[in-house]
Order: structure tokens, then C-alpha cells, then sequence
């Protein structure tokens, strides 16, 4: 790949995550807009928390502190709660780097990893400082569920969906790439010092490493080797465009 990610993009000034961070007191935004396009069942929201309890850093944890973390998550899984958040991503985040693609975006057509991710950074954009430090406190075990997922031999098996909402194998690879490279993100800009440095060197690394084995970025790139729909390749766009 020739091209690298710039830490440093965002100036002074812009409403970027390097210029903010989950600690300090965010602007005042209004999500509830965005939030009406992102309406979630409890059935919906219960699948992320599961999800990110099958996290290999929370099968390393004492009961007390797995206790703990489970109860954060429930807290920022609420419907209500999931829909806010997204909307922060949208109504901020996507103006300024569109990673995802907004009209297809929701819980029928993306993977659980992605869902996860746009969410936890949308959360970072909250004006409540109790959400943004909950958030804090379990994105190590959400970072630990989307890498295991990207890491995984069958990214589309096990952790995450299956294909019988139709989205294809590839594609669904490919959304865990979208929501692995938006974890690298949050984590830079909202981590401590440690996952800081893993976010711009470890973690970006193996989103390198997986984008080069990716079919969608091997489209992008005119290497038609497989078929993939109209519609799919413009979810793609954006983000392929970005590397």
C-alpha cells in the first residue's frame, strides 16, 4: 500500500476526533434527527452485548470485573442509547471522513463489528461525561471482539453474522476491515497513552495487512477477478478511497 494514515489530519479547530478527547466537555449536538434513521429493537442491541462478552480480553477477566464491564455495556446498549450514539457519528464524525456508507447503514445490512464501531466512536460525541467514561472504561474489550473478528481465518463465521441477510462473505469481510479501521481511530483519539500507540502502529498494522487480501479493495483497484454488485461497490466507495 502506498499510502499511510495521517495521525495529524484533522487541524486545530475542526470538529475531528484528534482535537478531542472522551474526558473533555464535547459541543452540544443535537442527534435526535439522525437518531430516527437508526430505530433498533432489544433483540438488536442484546446480539452487540453478547457480542462483545465473547471478547478474548473479558475471558481473562476476574468475575467481579467481567461482572462489571457487563453491566456498562448493557447500560450503552439500551435502543435508545444505540441510536443516539450513531446518530453523534453521523451528525459529526462523517462529515468528516465517510467510512461508511449512510443509506445502507443499519442493523439488516451490517455486520455486528461495524455497528459496534460506529457506535463507540459516536459515543465519544455524547455531552453526557458519565456515557463517554462508560464507553472508556469497556472499548478495550470492543477493540479486542472487532480484531478478533478481522483476525479470525473465516472472518464471516463464528463472532460475527452470517450471510442469510444478504450480504455476501465478501462484503461482510470487508465491513469488518470499515469497523476495525474505525476502531484504530476512536482508540487514538480517546485512548491512554498505551492504546494510542497501538492504535497508530499494531492495529493499523493488521488493517494494513488484511486490506491487501480484501476482494473489494482488489475491485476498487480494477483487479475484476470477482463479480460484486452495483450497489455494493458504492457502499465501498468512500472507504476504499481513503487507502
Amino acid at each position: 500500500m502506498n499510502s499511510v494514515l495521517d495521525f495529524d489530519f484533522f487541524p486545530l479547530g475542526s470538529r475531528g476526533p484528534s482535537t478531542r478527547c472522551a474526558s473533555a466537555e464535547p459541543q452540544s449536538v443535537d442527534a435526535s434527527e439522525d437518531a430516527t434513521q437508526f430505530r433498533c429493537t432489544p433483540g438488536d442491541t442484546e446480539r452487540l452485548l453478547v457480542s462483545v462478552m465473547k471478547a478474548p480480553t473479558i475471558m481473562l477477566l476476574h468475575d467481579h470485573v467481567r461482572i462489571e464491564v457487563h453491566q456498562r455495556l448493557r447500560d450503552l446498549c439500551h435502543p435508545t442509547c444505540v441510536a443516539r450514539f450513531i446518530g453523534y457519528y453521523f451528525k459529526i464524525w462523517h462529515l468528516n471522513c465517510r467510512i461508511v456508507h449512510r443509506p445502507s447503514f443499519g442493523f439488516e445490512t451490517c455486520d455486528e463489528s461495524l455497528i459496534l464501531a460506529v457506535m463507540f466512536m459516536g459515543v465519544m460525541y455524547s455531552p453526557d461525561a458519565t456515557e463517554r467514561l462508560a464507553a472508556s472504561y469497556v472499548i478495550e474489550h470492543v477493540e479486542s471482539y472487532i480484531f478478533s473478528c478481522l483476525s479470525s481465518p473465516s472472518p464471516t463465521k463464528g463472532h460475527c453474522q452470517d450471510e442469510s441477510d444478504g450480504a455476501s462473505g465478501d462484503e461482510r469481510e470487508f465491513q469488518i476491515v470499515q469497523a476495525a479501521f474505525t476502531m484504530v481511530i476512536t482508540l487514538f483519539w480517546t485512548g491512554v497513552g498505551v492504546q494510542k500507540r497501538r492504535a497508530a502502529t499494531e492495529l493499523f498494522d493488521i488493517v494494513v495487512e488484511v486490506r491487501e487480501v480484501c476482494v473489494y479493495f482488489e475491485v476498487w483497484q480494477h483487479v475484476m477477478t470477482r463479480h460484486i454488485p452495483e450497489s455494493a461497490l458504492a457502499r465501498s466507495h468512500d472507504f476504499c478511497a481513503i487507502f
